[in-house]
């Protein structure tokens, strides 16, 4: 069985462009399985002042791909940062027989043991917390009308937020009002409906920590050192595939997917069968 994987498609409302280069390039490929790696349905990029639609209905962008899933025997849609919090129930009724939701998939290949996952558990700003959604979650919305990344903050502000904290404020905190300083936004409307001005999101992440190396490799980690720092999690000799950087590239014993605009799909022949419970389902949604 021939298994293709591709990365950060970030399909949504928000993202007409990415879903006609995805469209394209799916129907592109030769493959019995198709795995997405990650931020295939962009859950967080909506403007901090637009209430962001549900999760089920964001997924309603999936359907323009129902006779292009068809043409795989498996489609696997494994969560990143952007769709975490995505689950099976949250899918199209019509979608529900084509597509498996997961964290991770293992596949004995011929290239060896592959292991699929999207990369980002790693980044600080992506770790899970208490709350649902990570601090990076309420940069990402702040950012969304600005044309201005949170790699071009950090440099810019670098200074600015390693001399705020040394004061009263965490780093973390001190990432959000360098983000505020630039985009001038200081509230973000929650899907719920509810409104959470900057102090009240500073507050949610007060104990959570930050620290200055979290933020050199923000700024800093290319493909390259990201899967290095990926390796010592997963089992031994295996290839990672992952995508998260949206910088495609190879290197020995690992492969980035790229991005839906600049993806550079990776095919395999599996060689054998993925055994039950290779796929890491979160609860059921709330």
């Amino acid at each position: 069985m021939l298994t293709a994987f591709l990365s950060d498609l970030h399909i949504s409302p928000m993202h007409p462009l990415n879903l006609h280069h995805s469209m394209a390039l799916i129907e592109s490929l030769q493959a019995d399985r198709l795995v997405l790696v990650g931020d295939t349905i962009d859950l967080w990029d909506y403007p901090a002042a637009m209430q962001p639609p549900p999760a089920r209905e964001i997924c309603k962008s999936l359907l323009p791909f129902k006779g292009q899933f068809t043409r795989f025997r498996q489609v696997v849609l494994l969560r990143g940062n952007h769709d975490s919090g995505l689950h099976q129930n949250h899918l199209p009724e019509d979608l529900h027989k084509n597509i498996i939701v997961g964290g991770q998939l293992k596949l004995q290949t011929q290239d060896g043991l592959i292991v699929a996952e999207h990369g980002h558990k790693l980044s600080a700003f992506n770790a899970t917390h208490k709350t649902p959604y990570p601090v990076g979650y309420f940069l990402t919305r702040l950012l969304s009308d600005s044309g201005v990344s949170l790699k071009d903050v950090l440099r810019t502000s670098l200074d600015d937020i390693l001399r705020w904290a040394m004061g009263t404020r965490t780093l973390t905190e001190a990432c959000i009002d360098a983000v505020i300083s630039e985009t001038g936004q200081s509230s973000c409307v929650m899907p719920d409906g509810t409104t959470l001005n900057s102090e009240q999101i500073k507050r949610i992440f007060r104990k959570s920590r930050i620290d200055r190396q979290s933020i050199r490799h923000e700024l800093f980690t290319d493909s390259a050192h990201l899967a290095r720092s990926l390796r010592p999690t997963l089992p031994s000799g295996a290839m990672l595939i992952f995508g998260h950087t949206h910088r495609a590239g190879r290197g020995e014993g690992w492969a980035n997917l790229g991005h839906a605009l600049d993806a550079r799909p990776f095919i395999t022949k599996e060689t054998q069968r993925p055994k039950s419970g290779k796929f890491r389902r979160p609860p059921p949604p709330q």
